[in-house]
């Protein structure tokens, strides 16, 4: 989904060019982390979340 900034509609100087860049680099970033969180609660609920050799390693849970 493609998101309008404000700084889309004004002139774009360096600055401007930059900080959407910024912010278009962050989105894509928190959209693979948003990706990995819900393939780890989808396995969760469907009981497969062994199959996640990583977390093999941890013992508690926090709560918070």
């Amino acid at each position: 989904m493609l998101k309008s900034i404000s700084t889309s509609k004004q002139r774009p100087t360096a600055k401007r060019i930059r900080v959407a860049a910024g912010m278009r680099e962050e989105g894509y970033r928190l959209q693979d982390i948003q990706s990995i969180l819900f393939s780890l609660s989808e396995a969760h609920k469907q009981n497969k979340i062994g199959g996640y050799r990583f977390l093999q390693n941890i013992r508690n849970q926090s709560t918070g």
